[in-house]
C-alpha cells in the first residue's frame, strides 16, 4: 500500500471518527458548542491532510517504529519507559480528582486574603474592619467543627469539616 493511500485513508477515518463522536455529543446535549468543536476538529484533520502534515505523521510513526525494533531495551530506556508510564499515570489521576468550584474557590481566595490581613495588620481579627460594611467581622473558628447532622459533636480534622460541608450543600448525608 502506498503512503499517499495510507494518508488519505487515516485522514477519512480520522473525519469519519470526529464527526461519529460530534453527533453522538449532539444527541446527548443538543448544543450548538459541540458541533461546531467536532465540524472545526473535522477541518483541522482536513487542512493537515491537504498541507502534507499528515505525510510527515506517517513518516515519523514509521521511524518510530524502526527506532523500537532496532534499538536494544537496557536499562536506561527501561527507566524512561518507567517514568512515562508514571507521567501517565499521574495525569490519569490527575484527571478523576475533580476540579474546584467557584464558591470553593472563592472562599479559599477569601481565608487567603483574612490569613495575609491578618499577620501584618497585628491586630485582633475581631478589631479588623470588612472591606464592604465596614463592619466588625466576627470571629471564626478554625478548629473542627461538629458534623451537620446533629450528631454529637465528634473530633475531626479540617479536610473532614470540609467535605462534610461540601456534602451537606449538595443534599447528601
Amino acid at each position: 500500500m502506498s503512503d499517499q493511500l495510507i494518508v488519505v485513508l487515516g485522514a477519512i477515518g480520522l473525519i469519519v471518527l470526529v464527526l461519529a463522536v460530534t453527533a453522538g455529543r449532539w444527541a446527548r446535549s443538543r448544543s450548538a458548542r459541540a458541533v461546531l468543536h467536532g465540524l472545526g476538529l473535522a477541518l483541522v484533520i482536513a487542512a493537515l491532510w491537504i498541507m502534507g502534515f499528515l505525510a510527515l505523521v506517517l513518516a515519523w510513526v514509521r521511524a518510530t517504529i524502526h527506532w523500537v525494533r532496532t534499538t536494544p531495551l537496557d536499562r536506561v530506556r527501561l527507566i524512561g519507559i518507567i517514568v512515562g508510564a508514571l507521567g501517565v499515570l499521574l495525569l490519569l489521576i490527575g484527571s478523576a480528582v475533580s476540579p474546584v468550584s467557584r464558591a470553593e474557590a472563592r472562599q479559599r481566595r477569601q481565608q487567603r486574603r483574612d490569613r495575609s490581613q491578618a499577620a501584618p495588620a497585628g491586630r485582633p481579627a475581631a478589631e479588623r474592619k470588612t472591606p464592604a460594611t465596614g463592619a466588625p467581622r466576627p470571629l471564626e473558628k478554625a478548629g473542627p467543627t461538629a458534623p451537620a447532622t446533629g450528631a454529637p459533636a465528634a473530633e475531626t480534622s479540617d479536610e473532614d469539616a470540609e467535605i462534610e460541608e461540601i456534602l451537606r450543600r449538595r443534599g447528601i448525608q
